[in-house]
């Protein structure tokens, strides 16, 4: 059956010209309309909720969640938003059902508001991410952020955002801590019980895009206090035609996921006062507190011996950089070497890629970083360890629910893979994946041992190695009738030029204007820019030729061919051996 997509309107550009980009795909193809419908409330419901979560009205019970496009953190807002109209649901669910028919036939309906709706007071025990940071960070503490610099559609009222804001800080407890130090010199955090006022400021500009805007921007991240406070604030500016808001808040206190949270609650705090409507804000899950207590307990009895065993018996593998430098290595030294891949290619990667190879798009993305390693791998060495961000939002415990507790929970840990010498791309994906799954708990188990109940000894540290973060579909952080523009990104200011960089370079990627993005942030005193470069490219490489290869069996082009045609596509690279990256 054709499904026609009706429009209300056409999404202009700012020329004024229809934005074919914002247009909707073709229309789906079923075979049968009694296979993708809803057949029972529950999966109406569900169904539903995926539509919202993935952006798409064409959405049957039957399509499934990876080849949708889905990732872990969106496998956490499905969660959220499920619980919140009463079905119990987790992330395992969704990985294993994999489709709405399969997911809803295990779900049930429980009850909603059973988590302590008050106001969280009292200290909190550290959590590993924020015990590493204390550890680990040694300069300028107070300015380590993370912050979103948002491009809006239209000027909004200042005082309906700053009350929306308001709503939030007194919602999301975290965003009430304060740190300070105790009698014995460590740091402690606890939250506040009054609700201070949310510092809101209002800037008026000649163009929120003017380069002079850098200053401000910096001169905001650097205002955050640890012990005083603020640690989330904001700010509007308001230009002759446009708007922008930049959001700052610590990253002790904030992730990515609890980007989507905040974001997804000034979105509808904001049009609910706009339209003289109830607020009505999703009821809170378990608190941050808790979720502190309950790693602490965990920390000191529920950790199983044969964990403890495989984190302590890994083999971590350096790797050696272009140029001996002895120093510090700052975020004051770093470069960055960005490289993307087009939206129709994206499109077919996470679509038709994913499904042919039964393979999320994060170990799609390693096991090209991999293979491009590998081949610029000298001395016979066949390995290498990376530093391995996660949402660390793991169902650890059957009592606590924390997929819409705002905080920091990343979980950062080693992954040592082997056989570096294979060439070809979907066989390093089959080895990242039975990688993957060897990892306990999604690696959230490595922060706890080595940082609060310390049996993990290994002085070894994380600054010889890479570092691999993927963020996801960073574009559905904004719904469809946001005021904001979807551009959005990261700041690039976040960090003191004093910090401290934890790894020799860090590979971050996200999808976001419906194409994939790769950044590759290494210290120029220890890589030179070609070495990053030819690792990027190759990285790219690797991706588009296993896109080719799945999509376009028929081709009589090699390998190698459809690389140098890559190659030069994207501006060709020059052979230098010396840029050959060796591993020790």
């Amino acid at each position: 059956m054709l499904v026609h997509p009706k429009l209300e309107k056409f999404e202009l550009n700012t020329n004024g010209k229809i934005d074919y980009k914002k247009l909707p795909g073709p229309p789906a193809i079923r075979k049968n309309i009694n296979e993708c419908t809803p057949t029972n409330s529950v999966e109406l419901l569900m169904l539903d909720i995926w539509k919202r979560v993935f952006d798409n009205s064409f959405i049957g019970i039957d399509d499934d969640f990876f080849e949708l496009g889905g990732d872990s953190i969106m496998s956490i807002q499905i969660v959220t938003n499920a619980k919140q109209q009463g079905l119990s649901l987790n992330v395992r669910d969704i990985f294993e059902g994999r489709t709405v028919r399969l997911i809803c036939s295990k779900a049930k309906y429980n009850s909603v508001g059973e988590v302590d709706q008050s106001l969280v007071i009292g200290e909190i025990p550290l959590t590993p991410i924020q015990k590493w940071f204390f550890k680990t960070q040694k300069y300028d503490l107070n300015y380590w952020n993370q912050s979103l610099f948002l491009k809006l559609n239209r000027k909004i009222d200042f005082n309906i955002l700053k009350k929306s804001f308001q709503n939030i800080l007194t919602h999301h407890d975290v965003l009430r801590i304060s740190f300070k130090k105790d009698h014995e010199d460590q740091w402690i955090q606890y939250n506040n019980e009054d609700c201070f006022e949310f510092d809101l400021k209002f800037i008026q500009v000649k163009n929120v895009c003017n380069e002079n805007i850098k200053e401000l921007l910096i001169s905001e991240q650097k205002a955050l206090k640890l012990q005083n406070g603020p640690i989330f604030k904001g700010v509007y500016f308001e230009g002759r035609e446009d708007a922008a808001l930049l959001i700052v808040a610590h990253h002790l206190i904030v992730d990515t996921v609890s980007w989507r949270i905040i974001l997804e609650d000034l979105q509808n705090i904001y049009q609910s006062y706009e339209k003289k409507e109830q607020i009505k804000i999703p009821f809170k899950t378990n608190s941050y507190k808790e979720w502190a207590n309950k790693l602490d307990k965990y920390s000191k009895k529920g950790i199983d011996k044969k964990i403890v065993e495989y984190w302590n018996s890994l083999d971590l593998r350096k790797i050696k950089t272009d140029f001996e430098f002895s120093g510090e290595s700052l975020e004051l030294d770093t470069r960055v070497v960005e490289i993307s891949i087009n939206d129709k290619d994206t499109k077919r990667i996470v679509e038709k890629v994913s499904k042919r190879i039964k393979g999320s798009m994060k170990e799609i993305l390693l096991a090209s970083l991999l293979t491009a390693l590998g081949k610029r791998a000298g001395n016979g060495t066949n390995s290498i360890t990376f530093n391995i961000e996660g949402h660390g939002r793991e169902e650890l415990f059957t009592d606590i629910d924390i997929s819409r507790t705002v905080g920091w929970f990343t979980s950062m840990y080693p992954v040592t893979f082997d056989s570096l010498d294979i060439k070809e791309n979907r066989d390093m994906i089959k080895i990242v994946q039975d990688k993957l799954k060897e990892v306990p708990n999604g690696g959230v188990d490595y922060g706890i041992l080595r940082y609060l109940n310390n049996e993990i000894l290994d002085k070894r540290n994380f600054n010889q190695f890479i570092g691999f973060n993927y963020l996801g579909h960073f574009d559905q952080l904004l719904n469809s009738s946001s005021f904001f523009e979807k551009n959005l990104m990261f700041n690039e200011t976040n960090f003191s030029p004093n910090s401290l960089r934890f790894n020799l370079i860090d590979v971050v990627a996200m999808i976001t204007n419906d194409g994939l993005k790769l950044s590759f942030y290494y210290n120029f005193n220890q890589f030179s820019s070609e070495t990053i470069q030819s690792i990027a490219k190759s990285m790219k490489e690797e991706v588009l030729a296993l896109d080719r290869e799945i999509n376009f069996p028929d081709s009589k082009l090699s390998k190698e061919s459809l690389n140098k045609i890559i190659a030069n596509l994207s501006g060709g690279s020059k052979k230098n051996d010396a840029n050959k990256w060796s591993f020790r």
